[in-house]
Formats: structure tokens, C-alpha cells, sequence
């Protein structure tokens, strides 16, 4: 257990996502007319005085305690066509569709490079020397509550999940939001990358089911799952005969417990050449910096991913603290 000095300083950034369900009909949430769309996002990044300053362009004259993220267009910053949409990624750095391969009627896994239906924007950390190592603290997935929905078909998962046409279902929009921190060079500020470095993807913590609630209780499941029990794929096999479906390998997610308390590092911040070129204005002992690119979607795969979830209001909470450890 890592044991943070007294002089700890730290941030808080929180995102608030809108989000409305436009597809019709309730089907697995990756059916191919359906979507949901953002409309709206708000929040800001704050830090201690004296402790470290941030940053969305990592420009000279733009850091600050306060990062204000609820004005769009900002350079660097972009929710991709203000369209979410069912997206999955092996690395949390490139955001994949989920193709429907019609030569052989099957859905795969890994599909091209998204370039919409996510979100993503960067984030810059001015530290002085003495502490410069930058974690991830805390991340708290909260929504405005379940949402239910009536089941269409008959499906049994074998695993206890079982729905008869006409059962109402239960579950929570939170379930399939994936959230990755991506270490990137400070050379790309303003431009959204997808290299090859490592990425942390983060999901909420599985919880149970109650399958004998009225409405029935679908608690949260970790991974993909096997095609065999991924509920969300026999649903949709059921709306659909005769798909064929082709689960991705699983990632690795790191789970989030409910209280959002985690510790994880992202980076470390580095001496900057010239400092003045971008603390410019600042206290002189500011003089490394580094970049995260952050990136927000709507798990395709989860086996709780349906359309019908995707209504009201997400708040994501990101607590940052910077260590000289």
C-alpha cells in the first residue's frame, strides 16, 4: 500500500453526461438503429494553490486551478459528432466499431477505427520538481437510478439470467461505461493520439442480480462474459435468428468498488526545456509537465448493454493527486 506524504494535493474533476436513447424498440443495445446521443456536458477540474496547476491545450497563459469543461468546440477536447454510440476497444486507445460483417451475417468483435461516438479530450499537469507523480485516486461512476423495460423474447442464459417475453427487465445506464487514461507526449498537446503506449480502462464493480424482483434486477457483470452467457448477445441473437456473434479477448479492465476508490498512477511528469515557455506568469519552481489523453464510452459488449438504459443523466468523478512517489 503506497502512503501518500502530508503535502498530498489534489484535484477533482467531474463530467456530466446527458444522454437520450434515440433508438425504437428495446433491443440489445448494440441493434443496429439505435444510438444515443450527448446533449449535454459540464464540470470542472480544480486544484490546491501551490500544488499543481492544469491544463486542455498546454499552452502558455491556460493553466489554472479551474478547468472549465462546458463549453464546446475546445482545441483538443471533443465529443466525436455528439453522437454516442456502440463502441467497444482491446486497448482503450483506439476506439473500435462494432461491424456487422454482412457477406457472412456475423458480428465481430474488432471493427474499424471508430471516428465518432466517443469522447475524448487531454489533459496537462504542471508540477514542480519535488512532486511530479500523477495518480488516479478516486473514480465514481454516478447515474440518476435504474431504468426498467419490457423483455420481447424468451431468453436464458444458463447462467441464471432468464426472461420470458413480457417480463419487465431492470438495469443501470452505468454498467456499460468504460473510462481510459492514456500516458501521451507532450509534443502532440492539442491533437488527440492513438500510439502505442499503455492505456488503464476502468469499469464499475459487478453487483447482483435479483431475477426473482418485479421488475427483474440485472447487477452489474465484469468483462465480456462467454458468447455462450454474454446476456445482452443471446438477447439480440434472439431478436435476430441466425447471427452470428464473435466475442473480442478480454481486456483486463481494472474494476472500480463503489466507493471509487482506486490508486493508480498515470505518470509521471518530466522536465520541461524551457519552462517559461509555458509557466509563463506562474511561480518559477513549475517546471515539469505531462499529458493524459481521456477517453469515455459506451461498452458495445457488456452484457447489460441495451438500448433502453441509455436515458438521463451520468456524473463521472475523477479525483487526481500528485505525490513524490
Amino acid at each position: 500500500m503506497r502512503n501518500f506524504s502530508k503535502k498530498i494535493i489534489t484535484s477533482v474533476l467531474t463530467l456530466v453526461l446527458t444522454v437520450v436513447a434515440l433508438g425504437t424498440g428495446v433491443f440489445a443495445w448494440f441493434s443496429m438503429n439505435t444510438k444515443t446521443e450527448a446533449t449535454g456536458l459540464n464540470g470542472s477540474a480544480e486544484a490546491a494553490t501551490g500544488g499543481f496547476y492544469i491544463s486542455m491545450t498546454g499552452a502558455k497563459g491556460s493553466w489554472g486551478n479551474v478547468v472549465e469543461l462546458n463549453t464546446l468546440p475546445n482545441k483538443g477536447f471533443r465529443v466525436l459528432n455528439d453522437v454516442f454510440t456502440d463502441l467497444t476497444s482491446t486497448d482503450g486507445i483506439i476506439i473500435n466499431k462494432i461491424d456487422f460483417e454482412h457477406s457472412d451475417n456475423a458480428m465481430i468483435g474488432g471493427g474499424a477505427s471508430a471516428a465518432s461516438g466517443y469522447m475524448e479530450f487531454p489533459l496537462y499537469f504542471l508540477t514542480g520538481n519535488d512532486y511530479f507523480h500523477v495518480y488516479l485516486t478516486k473514480l465514481e461512476f454516478v447515474s440518476q437510478g435504474l431504468t426498467s423495460w419490457s423483455a420481447e423474447k424468451d431468453v436464458d442464459n444458463g447462467a441464471g439470467r432468464v426472461v420470458t417475453v413480457g417480463d419487465l427487465m431492470e438495469s443501470d445506464i452505468i454498467n456499460a461505461i468504460r473510462v481510459s487514461f492514456q500516458e501521451v507526449g507532450w509534443a502532440e498537446q492539442n491533437a488527440p493520439t492513438n500510439d502505442a503506449s499503455t492505456a488503464f480502462i476502468f469499469e464499475q464493480e459487478a453487483s447482483g442480480d435479483n431475477m426473482g424482483a418485479n421488475p427483474k434486477l440485472f447487477g452489474n457483470t465484469t468483462g465480456f462474459g462467454g458468447i455462450g452467457t454474454n446476456f445482452a448477445l443471446l438477447y439480440y441473437n434472439a431478436v435476430n435468428p441466425g447471427t452470428l456473434l464473435t466475442l473480442p479477448n478480454a481486456r483486463g479492465d481494472i474494476v472500480v468498488g463503489n466507493d471509487g476508490v482506486v490508486s493508480q498512477k498515470l505518470l509521471e511528469t518530466t522536465a520541461l526545456g524551457d519552462a517559461s515557455e509555458v509557466a509563463d506568469g506562474l511561480d518559477e519552481t513549475f517546471t515539469h509537465g505531462g499529458k493524459v489523453m481521456v477517453r469515455v464510452w459506451l461498452e458495445g459488449w457488456d452484457q447489460e448493454a441495451f438500448n433502453a438504459l441509455f436515458g438521463g443523466e451520468v456524473t463521472i468523478n475523477m479525483t487526481f493527486e500528485v505525490d513524490n512517489q
